[in-house]
């Protein structure tokens, strides 16, 4: 039960890229997929509003940036702090003690419980919401950061608001057809895009990416379809004004175009990313590179894996190893990792194969804190 409650984000994540494959989603070839390590290895937390969540003896808890124990370990299970709260597990008991199960709730950054254990599963919040289930296989509902239901459990499926509204599904059913199961509600509930959607995902820059009648577009906020371009494969999102389309289901070309749907980069290359920073992973010719907004190879393509800049530097893989480059494409921290993330509050989780247990390092490279 605790395991089920601590892995619902990653779990709604998975059924999100999985609903995207089968929808023609994009391939990632030239990123190491840290989902998989992170299943297989035991994941690495990223650090969040200044916080990390830790855990020690079997129990979660929170440090900061400079290694010290904030929120002493004492959790069952503990999510990333977001918008000044964090979702975590304990083992609750009922029924006069004869059950002991798993809930969650939400502490502050103190580790002062604000809103009750007592649901199955939690979210993150995002603009002031929260979704969550009661009990399991119940229906999904928002809470606020008072813990108080204002959306009612009514929805099979539910995503976190974005912009203003929240993608959700009533008479979804898993792994069947679900046809015009899927709209989008503003923050008091109300149902402003009606259930017309075969598949619908959340808004960015504007525009939300949907099925309807087996075809994939892109709708505005008013639920109107403003572009269906003429790609056999698109991006869940707009990202930096672009968004990934692809030619072809086999041996897939990927490019990108703006939000009037014009191509800005022809489908050229065999792997895409979405740009952040400025930039974006391409591949070509089996190795990957970074592009700018209108194509140019800016960095050229001579990596084995790569990853998105995000505050300023990007992994990247060069022969067995990982380290990190800057937008010039110069190597500033070598090679000398088995594992890596993106950074987040100047720092980046890592592992070593030649050291047990999980580090963090600042943007020289230099270890911060190792857990061992």
């Amino acid at each position: 039960m605790g395991r089920r409650w601590r892995s619902t984000l990653a779990l709604v994540l998975a059924l999100a890229w999985s609903a995207q494959a089968d929808g023609n989603g994009i391939s990632r070839p030239c990123q190491v997929s840290l989902d998989e390590q992170a299943h297989s290895q035991g994941s690495i937390s990223p650090f969040s509003e200044g916080l990390v969540m830790v855990r020690v003896g079997g129990k979660d808890g929170y440090m900061d940036t400079t290694g010290k124990m904030i929120i002493e370990p004492q959790f069952e299970s503990a999510g990333s702090f977001s918008e000044g709260l964090a979702s975590v597990g304990a083992l609750v008991s009922t029924d006069g003690g004869r059950l002991i199960i798993a809930k969650g709730g939400y502490i502050d950054r103190t580790g002062r419980i604000v809103i009750p254990m007592e649901f199955e599963t939690t979210s993150h919040f995002s603009e002031g919401r929260a979704r969550v289930q009661v009990r399991a296989g119940d229906k999904w509902g928002y809470i606020d950061k008072r813990g108080e239901m204002v959306i009612p459990l009514r929805f099979d499926e539910a995503f976190s608001f974005s912009e203003g509204l929240a993608a959700v599904r009533i008479g979804y059913k898993y792994g069947g057809a679900s046809p015009h199961t899927g709209g989008y509600i503003d923050k008091a509930g109300h149902m402003v895009i009606p259930l017309i959607f075969d598949y619908v995902e959340s808004f960015s820059e504007g525009l939300a990416r949907v099925r309807i009648d087996g075809k994939w577009g892109y709708i505005d906020k008013t639920g109107t379809v403003v572009l269906q371009p003429p790609f056999d494969v698109l991006a869940p999102s707009f990202q930096e004004g672009l968004a990934i389309v692809g030619r072809g289901l086999r041996n897939t070309k990927f490019g990108y175009i703006d939000k009037n749907g014009q191509v800005v980069v022809p489908p050229e290359f065999d792997y895409a990313r979405p740009f952040s920073e400025g930039l974006a992973v391409v591949k070509i010719g089996g190795k990957c590179g970074y592009i700018d907004r209108v194509g140019n190879l800016m960095i050229p393509a001579k990596f084995d894996e790569a990853g998105s800049f995000t505050e300023g530097l990007a992994w990247v893989k060069i022969g067995t190893k990982y380290g990190y480059i800057d937008k010039t494409g110069k190597v500033v921290i070598p090679p000398q990792f088995d594992y890596v993330q993106d950074f987040t509050d100047g720092l980046a989780g890592v592992r070593k194969a030649d050291r047990p247990g999980d580090g963090y390092i600042d943007k020289t490279g230099r270890v911060v804190i190792w857990i061992p």
